[in-house]
């Protein structure tokens, strides 16, 4: 069993599991169209659970069929928009989004207040920390996490503050997965 499939399986045991249904992500594609690869862990993460949420926490998923096209597009306006905030104001916000090595890659969000992103820090997906970035990019409500998307969820469900920038969300614990369109 790998690290990826570890992590998923205790994160399983956390928020439940549920059937992902047929999907088939072509993980190349993505990766050509949004320049850069994805961490094993997501790439697990994705296979194992449908679109959804984890309590607060929303996890962006490349389903099958027009999802791809629309987590693409999804992915690219959400960043485009993130930076176009930065140039147009003075600000002192110390990351760029984007595909390049240094930017913030977005993968969750926390409802609508913080974006979820991978730092591209190097060649290995694996290695990348995520960091956690207030959607308004105050320079002071950015936190790195050094460790993966799904160990920080992992630590989140299991009642850990490991960015206390969205401690609140601890408060709001059990988590339970919610299939996207169910309601609470």
């Amino acid at each position: 069993m790998t690290d990826a499939d570890q992590c998923v399986a205790r994160l399983s045991e956390l928020v439940g599991s549920v059937d992902p249904g047929a999907l088939n992500v072509d993980w190349d594609v993505l990766a050509a169209e949004l320049g850069h690869s994805f961490p094993a862990d997501y790439r697990r993460y994705v296979e194992s659970y449908p679109p959804g949420d984890i309590g607060l926490l929303h996890v962006m998923h490349p389903d099958t069929g027009d999802g791809v096209r629309q987590y693409v597009d999804t992915i690219r306006r959400q960043q485009e928009f993130l930076d176009e905030v930065c140039r147009s104001r003075v600000m002192d916000f110390p990351y760029r989004f984007g595909s390049n090595p240094g930017e913030l890659a977005i993968w969750g969000a926390v409802q609508a207040d913080f974006v979820l992103c991978w730092q591209l820090t190097g060649d290995d997906p694996d290695t990348w920390p995520v960091v956690v970035a207030d959607t308004a990019l105050s320079a002071d409500a950015v936190e790195r996490y050094e460790g993966s998307a799904v160990r920080l969820l992992i630590d989140i469900s299991e009642g850990r503050d490991p960015v206390p920038l969205i401690n609140y969300v601890v408060d709001v614990l059990p988590f339970k997965f919610r299939r996207a369109g169910e309601v609470w």
